[in-house]
């Protein structure tokens, strides 16, 4: 955009003078071929003609007030884009930063996944040694009481007796 010459860059550079200068080298080439220089020479047509090109001047310098307006326009036009420009930048980075965050939870979780199945793995094993536990206490009271039925025998208790022990046993064992 800015190596394309526009007219208010022209105006800009250009010499005010000299722009006013030009038109009335324009004018006069103008009337001369036309053939009207000697009219022109009369004084009411000079005076016409300097009326006219006071009219230019004033028009001109409105002309130049514009230039200027809209140059300052351009100028706050190009700092709006500017600061849009920097506001883009900080969003893409925003959104870089999310995306990034994403991507740590996405990690975060399937670790997490990773625990879990190990836990589900621990657990399973820690059944499987309180099965072989359980069965090892089992023989060990069907021993006992084989042990208190031996000597139930010699001491002639009863088998009610016996199965009271082996209950007693088993809730001492669940309780502890």
């Amino acid at each position: 955009m800015d190596s394309i010459s526009t007219p208010i860059q022209t105006a800009k550079t250009s010499d005010y003078a000299e722009v006013k200068r030009g038109l009335i080298d324009y004018l006069v080439d103008q009337l001369q071929k036309s053939n009207n220089l000697p009219a022109v020479q009369d004084g009411a047509q000079c005076a016409q003609l300097k009326t006219q090109l006071d009219g230019l001047g004033n028009t001109l310098t409105d002309v130049k007030g514009t230039v200027i307006a809209i140059q300052g326009t351009v100028r706050a036009i190009r700092d709006d884009v500017k600061g849009i420009r920097d506001d883009v930048k900080g969003l893409q980075g925003g959104v870089t930063s999310l995306q990034n965050d994403v991507t740590s939870l996405r990690s975060d979780v399937s670790n997490i996944r990773q625990d879990v199945a190990c836990l589900n793995g621990d657990i399973t094993s820690l059944r499987k040694y309180i099965r072989v536990i359980g069965e090892n206490i089992g023989r060990q009271v069907d021993s006992m009481c084989n042990m208190i039925s031996n000597v139930d025998s010699r001491s002639n208790k009863s088998r009610q007796d016996q199965a009271e022990v082996k209950v007693k046993v088993n809730i001492k064992l669940k309780t502890s």
